[in-house]
């Protein structure tokens, strides 16, 4: 069924005409006519100040745009239609692409590269320039950050045009070195100049070395060792100032602040990977290596050796006093260390996050991976449930249950947030009765297990280590009751 229209005409206070034609029943009221010249009248006068009159109804459109026309005609000057259609709107000015042209133009490694401006978008200050890169049929834009008319860039000569050389020549020599690499790729080009300019500091290469990594502890490591490189040099350490000078300022400001020469090497180790990787990238000069090579090298930068640890242990009475102290009071602290202990020193990485299995509940026996060592090796490490592991849990009101957290008051929603906090209330904890520290729980373990007189062996295997000497390679692994008797004479 055809669409029926209606006409209707509406005259101002000013005795002004306005004819509209419609096909629904809205229009007598206001914002039917919206976008006319009726609704600006109504916005002036009011709508109800208007007066709104059918003319006829039940017309077709052809009909219906007959009438209107010869209703306009005859109202003449007072008609806001012809006033309206009269008005002409500004047409949007179409800006026509400027044609490329090409400054600089080459083949690196089989890439197409030219240094040219991006048509496509035009602002106040002028066309973006691009190094384009193009390769397989694939193409894309490098922004170099300048952007100038293109009769500027046309004739772009002196400084500018040195400056935009350098950042050809910087994607070029990216894209061979990309090639070679087997990771070139169009979409990565676009990043190679804001690499660039990231590695022009110590702290922007060391995060971007950082981007390549796995291991969510080394990653820690390395947001540690950048803010206190930050801390130090407020305004970045630029890469052609990081030199043995700098590297040596920055050993002594750890140091100055108690830093512990473990600490001093973690973070210094990270500074050498991160200038290791800027050699490799070609982003760092070889000749200025801040780090010792050679022994003879005495103006270069050596880590520092870690302190022994062998001392960092507590004795089986000592252990006996701190089990004394956990049943005392009831701490729950103490408890996690005892557990690490009793555990062939379970890492704190380790216990958060840790579930009751059901080889756990039916057999007594504990088996995970470790973080420290996850990204290596997938082995897992299994040690016995000891009665003192027992009776500890259920001194600390845990139900083993298998599915359930062993330590629910340790939250894993923020892993590095939840191991700090919990590092320091057990150190507290221990140094509160004149003891020792988280650490001392794993050497504590390795070295009374050691004077009870267990296998090495077998030590190394509950501690989760890499079995060593000719003769692992001959020598079975002991299962979890063999290893029983000897975690029972731990307290």
């Amino acid at each position: 069924m055809a669409k029926l229209y209606n006409v209707t005409l509406h005259i101002t206070p000013e005795l002004k005409a306005f004819v509209g034609i419609s096909s629904r029943g809205t229009w007598r009221y206001e914002g039917h006519w919206r976008g006319s010249a009726l609704e600006a009248e109504a916005l002036k006068f009011g709508w109800h100040s208007i007066s709104h009159t059918l003319v006829e109804d039940n017309l077709s459109k052809k009909q219906a745009v007959e009438m209107r026309r010869t209703l306009v005609e005859s109202a003449g000057c007072i008609s806001l239609n012809r006033a309206f259609s009269k008005e002409t709107k500004p047409l949007k000015k179409v800006n026509m692409k400027e044609r490329q042209i090409a400054l600089m133009a080459g083949m690196a490694n089989g890439v197409k590269l030219s240094l040219t401006f991006d048509n496509r978008y035009l602002s106040k200050a002028g066309y973006p320039v691009v190094v384009r890169v193009y390769k397989d049929r694939k193409w894309a834009y490098v922004n170099t950050g300048f952007s100038m008319p293109a009769d500027e860039f046309k004739h772009c000569k002196g400084s500018t045009l040195s400056a935009l050389e350098e950042k050809y020549n910087t994607v070029k020599d990216w894209c061979v070195k990309a090639v070679e690499d087997g990771t070139f790729s169009v979409s990565a080009a676009r990043e190679c100049l804001r690499e660039k300019k990231r590695a022009e500091t110590l702290d922007g290469l060391m995060a971007m070395k950082m981007a390549t990594l796995d291991n969510l502890g080394t990653i820690q490591n390395y947001k540690s060792a950048i803010r206190q490189l930050n801390s130090l040099f407020k305004q970045g350490l630029e890469l052609k100032d990081t030199d043995s000078h700098s590297i040596k300022k920055f050993a002594d400001h750890l140091k100055k602040q108690g830093r512990s020469d473990t600490t001093v090497n973690i973070y210094l180790s990270v500074v050498k990977a991160s200038i290791n990787y800027g050699i490799y990238k070609g982003l760092y000069d070889e000749k200025k290596y801040p780090f010792k090579k050679n022994a003879w090298e005495c103006d270069k930068v050596s880590l520092p050796k870690s302190a022994k640890r062998s001392d960092r242990y507590m004795s089986i009475e000592d252990m006996d006093r701190v089990w004394e102290l956990f049943i005392e009071t009831g701490n729950k602290w103490l408890g996690l260390f005892l557990f690490s202990y009793l555990t062939g020193g379970m890492n704190l990485a380790d216990m958060i996050g840790l579930k009751f299995t059901r080889e756990w509940v039916k057999s007594n026996a504990i088996r995970w991976t470790r973080k420290k060592t996850a990204h290596k090796c997938s082995n897992t490490t299994t040690v016995p449930v000891s009665s003192w592991v027992a009776k500890l849990l259920e001194r600390m009101g845990i139900e083993p249950v298998e599915g359930r957290l062993v330590f629910p008051f340790l939250d894993d929603s923020d892993y590095f947030k939840t191991k700090c906090k919990a590092s320091t209330y057990i150190n507290n904890a221990l140094r509160k009765h004149g003891l020792g520290s988280m650490t001392y729980a794993r050497h504590s373990f390795a070295t009374i297990m050691t004077k009870l007189g267990a296998p090495a062996i077998l030590v190394e295997q509950a501690m989760g280590h890499s079995l060593g000497g000719v003769q692992s390679h001959y020598i079975a692994g002991f299962d979890v009751d063999d290893m029983r008797e000897w975690f029972e004479k731990l307290l």
